[in-house]
């Protein structure tokens, strides 16, 4: 039984069974011993969530500890062989408004992350809010892109923007020049025009922009 002095716990790593990396209190990731002794720490972090050992690009050894922040959308890699952690590297990002980018997450707004590092140091994430899955090798290059088959239903979160409308993995924005967008509010998709076998971009004769969704 683990007994651990952390506020809002919550990403977890362990280390064996007498060692565990625990992020907590929104700015902090601390390695505890069993008893709950504070070991190392990481401090002035930016919402730290998902944690995991892997590990590094160029060794087979669990030696890397790899923190997802939610406040950033970045991933950072730090160095555990010496006696205090030492950040390697940075990777990625908080997404934007625009096309949804393989290298930007929506961590900030889900206010959640997921995070996997394997013994060859490839990433699996968790984009939440995109509703998708990403493998990226040691270097922080994309291998594949898993979408969820569920589709969530499009919101506005005024908090984030009142005139843009999240829906699956498209965005839009409010078109004030088309029609009596106070009354219609006109969704046109805010990224540049976008096809794929299930999606159209077209625009009609009445000279507005409209996203069919197969």
């Amino acid at each position: 039984l683990w007994q651990l002095a952390a506020t809002n716990p919550l990403g977890v790593a362990t280390v064996g069974q007498d060692y565990a990396w625990v992020a907590h209190d929104d700015s902090a990731v601390t390695l505890f011993d069993s008893t709950g002794v504070v070991q190392q720490e990481i401090l002035g972090l930016n919402q730290p969530y998902a944690i995991a050992l892997g590990a590094s690009s160029d060794s087979s050894l669990f030696d890397n500890l790899y923190i997802g922040e939610v406040g950033s959308g970045q991933i950072h890699e730090f160095n555990l062989e010496i006696a205090t952690p030492t950040l390697v590297r940075s990777l990625f990002g908080a997404a934007e408004p625009g096309p949804v980018a393989d290298d930007k997450f929506y961590w900030p707004i889900v206010k959640q992350a997921g995070l996997a590092v394997d013994d060859s140091g490839r990433m699996v994430v968790v984009d939440k809010g995109n509703r998708r899955v990403l493998t990226y090798d040691a270097d922080g290059t994309l291998l594949h892109t898993r979408f969820s088959e569920f589709q969530p239903a499009p919101f506005v979160d005024p908090n984030v923007d009142p005139n843009m409308l999240l829906s699956t993995n498209f965005q839009y924005s409010v078109d004030y020049a088309s029609g009596d967008w106070e009354l219609t509010h006109n969704w046109l998709p805010a990224d540049a025009e976008y096809y794929s076998g299930m999606a159209v971009r077209r625009t009609l004769s009445n000279g507005n922009d409209y996203l069919f969704y197969l």
